[in-house]
């Protein structure tokens, strides 16, 4: 019941990421609809921004984004 896309990789493993949208300018927009979640890396280019990874119903990004650190994108833990 809850939206969002399975990710399967090259080795079988999958994850899934849900459409929890962004926070930004103090509310929340396309929550079930689309998705992102921060990477672990800093856009070298700027001091301020990080990469990112965005999805929709419609289409997944076939390679990351970068913005500002400050928008409220989810987050996925790893644990080693």
């Amino acid at each position: 019941g809850i939206k969002g896309r399975k990710f399967t990789g090259s080795n079988g493993n999958s994850i899934f990421i849900p459409a929890a949208g962004i926070y930004s300018d103090s509310s929340f927009n396309d929550r079930g609809f689309s998705g992102n979640i921060w990477s672990s890396s800093l856009d070298d280019g700027s001091n301020v921004d990080a990469w990112f990874l965005d999805f929709d119903s419609d289409y997944i990004s076939d390679e990351c984004s970068s913005s500002a650190r400050s928008w409220g994108l989810p987050v996925r833990g790893v644990f080693k």
